[in-house]
């Protein structure tokens, strides 16, 4: 009886916890308010982090080093490293391996490396026709420039002299 009873007031202690709406916390940048989830920021240009826990919901105010802080839009993303037409195709966009659903007002900072890979879906032929103008652009945003890769093609196993051999031969 004594374990029912705690057990009764530990979930009436507990329900006006779950009983308060969570609403969404506001993002400020540089004291202009964000929308966080469409906003790409390289964490090497933040210079502090603030959490107003006063404000009903809580804010965060994230402050930049350079209070020049430039964005880019999907729209310059495309412009820069593709040659695809918005108006002829539909596009798909996925960053980071995220898909976007919504591109109004995606901003993604400046100072990132951004590298940019288009898959064309029209060559998928089980798909419906309908989806031929379909592209799908993946953006992966770095914080440093990838180093170039090198690849030796060739059915020979390489040791250290094995190597030396091969150029010799």
């Amino acid at each position: 009886m004594m374990k029912i009873t705690a057990l009764f007031i530990l979930l009436i202690s507990f329900v006006p916890v779950f009983a308060q709406q969570n609403g969404e916390s506001k993002y400020f940048l540089n004291a202009k308010e964000i929308d966080f989830d469409k906003t790409f920021i390289n964490p090497e240009n933040i210079d502090s982090i603030y959490v107003d826990k006063e404000v009903e919901n809580g804010a965060l105010h994230i402050f930049t080093k350079s209070k020049r802080f430039k964005f880019v839009t999907l729209k310059n993303i495309l412009e820069k490293h593709t040659d695809i037409n918005t108006s002829a195709h539909s596009v798909l966009f996925r960053i980071n391996g995220e898909y976007i659903y919504d591109t109004k007002g995606i901003r993604i900072d400046k100072s990132f490396f951004i590298y940019v890979k288009v898959a064309d879906v029209s060559q998928a032929l089980y798909l419906s026709d309908k989806f031929n103008k379909l592209k799908i652009v993946e953006i992966d945003l770095e914080r440093e420039e990838r180093k170039p890769k090198f690849m030796i093609r060739g059915d020979r196993e390489f040791t250290k002299s094995g190597i030396l051999n091969n150029f010799r031969n």
